[in-house]
């Protein structure tokens, strides 16, 4: 905190040295490991690779499994999010291969929302859906409510996502979701799942009950202390109660 981000990661450089230099190779790559992330949050995702491929060759070299299976985590996640569909999710699948052999539950879940997150984009929903859903179990086996509030909401935007998909399932998801996020004190969760109850009321012909949701998801994200970070969520939810009131508008004309 003393410094800001530059700082703390000249920090992680100097430990990396160190570590170099008397040969602890689990502290050299763990100390990459977080160099990366925070190089991939500040969205510099080239830099980021580039020190989670070190890190991934030292957990190699040092046989550290559980070590290997994050970094090639983070690893696909960066080159997905770079545009590199294919390495991004071959990195994924190592991730998950390791952790199922690790028998790592909560990781294999964490691997299997993201590969699901994958097959969305490339249109294959059902195939996400199946992911999802065993993701969804390995949360509930293991007491994860953090993991298993995200999976559902995962589950529940499948639903919307599709044309034919079932709105009454996706909103009883949403707020199962909200129940969880709302007992783990988790706001942004809680916020995630009214815009969500307020998509799908919004395309169910319920604009009115859409905007209480959405002000409700717009006033958590204004009041997150994290203004430049929530500006595009605070934007988008601008433009869909715009939407949601000139559909409420339209209908009472309609009805005049």
């Amino acid at each position: 905190k003393c410094g800001g981000r530059g700082v703390a990661l000249e920090l992680l450089d100097e430990t990396v040295e160190i570590a170099q230099r008397v040969g602890e190779t689990a502290v050299e790559a763990a100390c990459l490991r977080k160099i990366a992330l925070a190089q991939a949050t500040d969205g510099d995702l080239t830099a980021g690779l580039r020190a989670i491929s070190e890190a991934i060759e030292l957990y190699v070299a040092a046989e550290d499994r559980r070590g290997e299976a994050s970094a090639r985590f983070c690893a696909g996640v960066m080159e997905y999010e770079q545009g590199a569909v294919v390495a991004g999710v071959k990195e994924l699948e190592k991730s998950l291969a390791l952790r199922r052999a690790l028998k790592d539950k909560l990781g294999i879940a964490e691997a299997l929302n993201r590969l699901g997150l994958a097959l969305v984009d490339i249109g294959f929903h059902l195939q996400a859906l199946d992911y999802f859903e065993r993701a969804l179990a390995l949360c509930q086996e293991e007491g994860d409510t953090v993991g298993e509030a995200s999976t559902l909401r995962l589950l529940a935007f499948v639903h919307l996502a599709q044309v034919d998909g079932n709105r009454k399932l996706c909103l009883e998801l949403f707020k199962k979701s909200l129940t969880i996020s709302r007992r783990n004190g988790d706001t942004m969760g809680v916020a995630i799942c009214q815009e969500g109850i307020g998509d799908v009321q919004a395309d169910t012909d319920d604009p009115k009950a859409a905007i209480t949701h959405y002000n409700q998801a717009l006033q958590m994200r204004q009041d997150s202390g994290e203004a430049g970070a929530q500006q595009r969520h605070v934007q988008l939810l601008r433009s869909k109660l715009a939407r949601a009131k000139a559909q409420v508008l339209e209908a009472a004309g309609g009805d005049q």
